[in-house]
């Protein structure tokens, strides 16, 4: 068999292997999760793992690369949506919506974002460590695209340092992940997230 007529073939065995991944990882946890477990779900041979995936940490990543690809699609859309707002209140309340659908994929998908949390805590591990700058600047990268695309519209201030704005975004984004994480019942009726908006919208100067 030629080496083309095994890509789908190879293609398929991957799929099966990150889905199988998955389910093992958000059952047992990033570090009791064993690619001998998710092999045999897989109906794989540990080989055949390593043979898409150098590690268990290079199949994490691939997996958590994918889930942000998803979770981060959308933010064009909603973006898209609050450039065409023209009126100061307007623009707020379409900020306050974004914040709100993040909130909302974290509660859909709960396992993920305790997993990464999870995961990063391992970057003692040089292997680990260098992935995680890799998917952190991707996120960077998304976060700068906004900005631009914030300034461009008049969402934002045009001579506002975009390296540092994406900087706050991508670590505003992050905490939330991390508040809701420790205290979800803060969020329970986004009502804080109504309240975080406000501080940013009007700023933090006293009047």
């Amino acid at each position: 068999m030629s080496s083309k007529n095994l890509e789908p073939e190879l293609a398929d065995t991957r799929e099966r292997i990150l889905l199988q991944a998955s389910r093992v990882f958000a059952s047992k946890g990033y570090q009791q999760a064993k690619l001998d477990e998710i092999a045999r779900e897989a109906g794989l041979t540990k080989g055949a793992i390593y043979w898409h995936f150098r590690n268990k940490s290079d199949l994490f990543c691939a997996l958590l690369e994918s889930r942000m690809q998803r979770n981060t699609a959308p933010l064009s859309t909603e973006l898209s949506e609050a450039l065409q707002l023209k009126d100061d209140n307007s623009r707020r309340l379409a900020l306050t919506h974004v914040l709100k659908a993040t909130l909302a994929r974290f509660r859909s998908d709960a396992d993920w974002p305790r997993l990464c949390i999870e995961f990063v805590a391992q970057s003692r591990d040089a292997d680990v460590a260098e992935r995680v700058r890799g998917l952190n600047a991707n996120g960077r990268r998304i976060a700068i695209d906004v900005v631009e695309a914030m300034k461009v519209a008049g969402l934002t201030d045009k001579h506002i340092n975009t390296d540092m704005l994406s900087l706050f975004w991508y670590a505003l984004i992050d905490g939330l992940m991390m508040a809701w994480i420790v205290r979800p019942e803060v969020f329970a009726d986004d009502a804080v997230i109504d309240e975080m908006v406000e501080m940013l919208w009007r700023g933090l100067a006293p009047k």
